[in-house]
């Protein structure tokens, strides 16, 4: 008499792995989770956290495929006991975990939908281990210690270099633009970049000049009309080139022999500004020692108490006024070869820049404010003055009576700058004049459209960016020059520097949703199997002896040895395949028609009656 008796081994060890895999699942999380940020300090210790990561992984989906197994084993049981199986469906249903051709029969889909769900988990599980080890990656990310390097605003603040003594010939006393400054503002502009120091930190912040360009208001478009006219109106006759020190509007038309008339493109000039005279003042009434000049604007009055600096700029088309701003600036820097490049730029505009003397002949400007009007100094001395083409009256020998014509750049140094590429001036208002004189032609030929790269190139396109562009080209490239600081005696500033290291990031999304769902299908084919174990009483199994014990019946001997199946090879089991088999009482056996218990094992569906949980058999 068999007895009715669950064994715990089973269910325990379906519930065991299943905790095994889980935990070896939660264990890959907090193992890449420690490595998270943590820098990789060699090659070989990151191969070793990919194995490590592939052994957990690994490890997770084969303790849930075994706990998988388990129930399933114990789940189709029910099936056995419940419903009809031919043979081939059996074979199919005992190998559902090991051989995924069952999961395509039409008859297991029929009779155990819930065992193929079964199968099919314990084939996908293997995929939850695919994604998990990817998770931990290694980036290059700043790390910042602190340094002791100088920010930009403690230059501004202990500046020196920025201004220098400089007598006029009157003797007054003056400061001026330094030597320094306007050869780096100078190597900035012409090569349309930044100049970086081998010392700079990856990312720096600091407060510096600015500048932002406007089209001009009302007011002032009346200022700029008055300019523009007395301008277009200059046409005069001289016998000789202009002297070389002329750089004055009325100056610089006189190219040629005859009449000649000169067709603005751009001037510029800072009108805010004290003019301070040159060495030979008394000879000349032509541009400053900072390249400027005193532009007639007609009865336009600045109001002085703002105290701002402004740079106004007209071109053929359109008219503009700078002002210098204070500003935030956020730089980032990255550095490849021992070359440095900026990886990226912020500038925030505070407000304007105000003057708080008003003039510069004075020692009183504090370093920052000497730094700041230094530097717009230095931008205004390469781009004040004028740029124009100059058609003379008289035509040229040996020609076709065309006329004499070329372009004039008088004091302004900005065709040497990336400005020349902007629109304003590509695409001034002659290029389109329909004239006899050929300035659509030469416009053309003078200034060709760019792309907007390199140092011919206006980066951003419209002279007003590209204006502003420069000058934070300028106040940034002040970096590259250690001859304006004043250090020596005062303590440097701590300031977060930056530097690139390979670092390891975890990214968990990818490993929970992996391992979640992995552990959430794991967990129900063992609740399956749990209750299969509790529906059937007893605790099944899938071994030789639990097959041998349960198909001794002399009706399956006769059915296999009508087919010469002995063997156990294929060829001669197919024709078993159609026979119909169920587990239950076996309704032929002998004892069983005597009143005595009846023989449990799988037979034929219609010798086969239903076993019942407690039924008395043997």
């Amino acid at each position: 008499m068999v007895q009715w008796r669950i064994h715990l081994l089973q269910p325990s060890l379906m519930v065991f792995f299943l905790c095994l895999g889980i935990g070896a699942a939660v264990g890959h999380h907090f193992y890449y989770r420690s490595r998270n940020g943590k820098p990789v300090p060699s090659e070989n210790d990151q191969q070793w956290i990919i194995r490590i990561g592939t052994a957990f992984a690994l490890a997770s989906t084969g303790f849930l495929r075994v706990a998988v197994g388990l129930a399933h084993a114990q789940y189709i049981w029910t099936i056995f006991r419940r419903k009809a199986v031919s043979l081939g469906g059996i074979d199919k249903l005992f190998t559902l975990t090991s051989n995924p051709t069952g999961l395509f029969s039409a008859e297991v889909l029929r009779v155990g939908s819930i065992a193929v769900f079964i199968g099919l988990v314990s084939w996908c599980l293997p995929l939850a281990a695919v994604f998990p080890p990817a998770t931990l990656s290694v980036t290059s990310l700043s790390r910042e210690p602190h340094s002791n390097l100088l920010s930009l605003h403690s230059q501004y603040d202990q500046i020196s270099g920025a201004w220098w003594p400089y007598s006029t010939a009157n003797l007054t006393s003056i400061r001026n633009t330094s030597p320094t400054v306007l050869r780096l503002a100078m190597q900035a502009a012409y090569g349309n970049t930044i100049l970086l120091a081998p010392n700079l930190a990856s990312y720096m912040q600091f407060y510096g000049p600015s500048l932002r360009c406007e089209d001009a208001n009302p007011a002032q478009q009346l200022a700029f009309a008055r300019f523009a006219g007395a301008f277009a109106n200059e046409t005069f006759v001289s016998t000789s080139n202009p002297p070389a020190s002329a750089r004055s509007p009325s100056e610089m038309a006189a190219a040629f022999n005859g009449t000649t008339q000169s067709y603005l493109i751009l001037s510029a000039f800072n009108p805010t500004a004290e003019i301070v005279r040159r060495w030979d003042e008394v000879q000349f009434s032509g541009a400053d020692i900072n390249n400027n000049w005193k532009a007639d604007l007609g009865n336009y009055t600045f109001d002085h108490d703002n105290n701002t600096q402004q740079l106004w700029v007209q071109t053929s088309n359109r008219s503009l006024v700078c002002t210098l701003m204070n500003a935030s600036f956020d730089v980032w820097y990255s550095y490849s070869g021992g070359h440095g490049s900026v990886a990226g730029q912020s500038v925030e505009l505070l407000g304007p820049w105000i003057d708080p003397t008003f003039t510069r002949a004075n020692d009183s400007l504090s370093g920052r404010d000497a730094a700041y009007l230094s530097i717009f100094t230095a931008l205004t001395n390469i781009v004040n003055g004028n740029v124009s083409i100059v058609v003379s009256d008289t035509t040229q020998p040996l020609t076709s009576g065309a006329k004499k014509a070329g372009l004039r750049q008088m004091s302004s140094n900005m065709l040497y700058t990336g400005l020349a590429g902007c629109d304003e001036l590509t695409h001034n208002a002659w290029v389109a004049e329909p004239d006899n004189r050929g300035l659509n032609n030469l416009s053309r030929a003078l200034f060709p459209p760019t792309d907007g790269s390199g140092a011919n190139g206006c980066r951003n396109g419209t002279l007003d960016r590209a204006l502003e562009d420069l000058m934070n080209n300028i106040t940034v490239s002040l970096l590259a020059s250690p001859d304006l600081n004043n250090q020596k005696d005062a303590v440097p500033p701590l300031l977060a520097t930056s530097t690139s290291q390979p670092t390891y990031v975890y990214d968990f999304r990818p490993l929970l949703a992996a391992y979640a769902s992995a552990a959430a299908a794991s967990l129900l084919c063992v609740l399956i199997g749990l209750y299969a174990v509790h529906s059937n009483g007893v605790t099944h199994s899938s071994s030789f002896s639990a097959i041998m014990a349960t198909t001794r019946n002399p009706d399956l001997d006769e059915l296999v040895a009508s087919h010469g199946a002995s063997l156990g090879d294929s060829d001669s089991r197919k024709g078993l395949g159609m026979a119909k088999l169920k587990f239950g009482l076996l309704l032929t056996d002998d004892a069983g028609r005597r009143g005595a218990l009846r023989h449990v094992a799988f037979g034929r569906s219609d010798d086969v009656m239903q076993l019942r949980k407690g039924d008395p058999c043997c």
